[in-house]
């Protein structure tokens, strides 16, 4: 496990401590195909938003409460649908059983409304808590989007200042006017405000302004981008699935019915402390001039993470382990922003440039250049693959035969290209201890 405070472009990512509710979702997911860190930034989103608007981490004279934005990024192909659709089969039952639960609650009472967009893959939940003198405690909107593109469209700032406002607005006194496709609003008071999405490092390229990481709302987000994809022909066992399925549902119900504030070990307080007042928060470690705004977000992010891990694991004060499990998190948040930065305002060369070289690593005698048109055809067109392969040709990255149409790796240089900047951080199951 990565120590606290290990500069996070040079650390990997490992985790020795889990809290009980992450190693007990990890347990159920397994067995499935999608990346461990997606399954990861899933679990810590079902939390984030089961802990609510009701519980947050004191923070000196502040209030830090723990909502996400986390995005799964990934290739086409790379099941970060399936990550979402596992944990939302886990929320959709404990909202079912918690409703009855909720109202039984001596201090709060809930009334839900579902909103469905126009496509069926996104789905927006909007619960408002109120207290029993009838007072809005806050409001609760979870945003679910296992395709990104389906809730927002092309280049649409309106609701890109919105989510970027939404991020802050527990611990503001603001009141937003949330309007449904038919005409219909309603008052938004104390929003908490929880996002889960997907989508291809490619989408933003093509569709999100680039002002965007300018303007904060790309600051908010934590993006984990993965390429690790384990194929299982057979599934896991139904009485195995059905008993963790039932544990990671009674556990993510139990946090939901926790309200708390959550404080810091002496040892903890310390320990980010020091941290904080070395790298200047973690400025002075980042040598990516491209992330130093969302760099700046650093230690809000971590003690949300920490705070989170607290919660899932029955506790009420934050110990070194929870800002060492936040730090190993923010290691592949680091990498799968840069990756998303990069791409917004850019091309779709760049990347396709990185898959092809990675394709090529996996064969020594190379590849027909048509194959790889076909290989990547949802990504590209095969012009735009030509182009690339004559690009990385001339770059001494890659070896292109015209004659027989034949491209293949030039070790050491395609092995390079391709580990600058994506291996190591890369989080594997066998850095897992389960």
């Amino acid at each position: 496990m990565a120590e606290f405070g290990t500069p996070l472009h040079s650390a990997k990512p490992s985790y020795s401590y889990l809290p009980k509710f992450l190693r007990t979702y990890l347990h159920y997911v397994k067995g499935t195909e999608p990346a461990p860190i997606h399954h990861i930034a899933t679990a810590l989103t079902l939390a984030s938003q089961a802990i609510g608007g009701a519980s947050y981490v004191r923070y000196g004279s502040k209030e830090v409460y723990m909502n996400l934005y986390c995005g799964l990024t990934a290739p086409s192909g790379f099941r970060k649908t399936e990550a979402i659709r596992l944990g939302m089969s886990v929320y959709n039952l404990a909202s079912e059983r918690f409703a009855p639960l909720k109202q039984a609650l001596p201090d709060i009472t809930s009334n839900t409304a579902i909103l469905q967009a126009s496509d069926s893959r996104t789905s927006d939940r909007v619960v408002t808590v109120v207290t029993p003198s009838g007072e809005v405690s806050y409001t609760s909107i979870f945003i679910v989007a296992s395709e990104f593109a389906s809730f927002i469209r092309v280049r649409d700032r309106d609701m890109i200042t919105l989510l970027t406002n939404l991020f802050d607005g527990a611990v503001s006194s603001d009141t937003f006017t949330y309007r449904t496709q038919l005409g219909g609003h309603f008052k938004v008071v104390r929003p908490y405000t929880v996002i889960l999405m997907a989508s291809t490092p490619e989408w933003f390229s093509d569709h999100l302004p680039k002002g965007a990481t300018q303007g904060g709302f790309t600051n908010r987000f934590l993006f984990l981008y993965s390429e690790q994809y384990r194929p299982q022909p057979f599934p896991q066992s139904e009485q195995d699935i059905t008993d963790r399925y039932s544990q990671t549902v009674s556990q993510l119900i139990d946090i939901a019915e926790r309200n708390l504030v959550v404080s810091w070990t002496p040892q903890a307080q310390e320990l980010f402390s020091s941290w904080y007042q070395d790298t200047q928060g973690g400025l002075s470690q980042e040598p990516e001039s491209q992330l130093h705004s969302w760099t700046s977000r650093l230690a809000i992010h971590l003690i949300k993470l920490a705070g989170i891990s607290c919660i899932s694991d029955y506790r009420v004060h934050i110990e070194p382990k929870d800002l060492e499990f936040a730090w190993n998190f923010m290691i592949s948040a680091r990498a799968g922003t840069l990756l998303t930065l990069k791409a917004v305002g850019s091309t779709v060369q760049g990347w396709l440039e990185h898959r092809i070289a990675k394709r090529l690593l996996s064969t020594s005698e190379g590849l027909r250049v048509s194959r790889l048109c076909r290989e990547l055809s949802a990504e590209a067109s095969a012009s735009e693959v030509r182009k690339t392969i004559r690009t990385l040709s001339e770059l001494g990255i890659i070896t292109y035969i015209p004659q027989s149409d034949l491209v293949k790796p030039k070790i050491p240089a395609t092995a390079e290209f391709v580990s600058n900047p994506k291996e190591g951080w890369d989080l594997t199951w066998d850095n897992i201890s389960l």
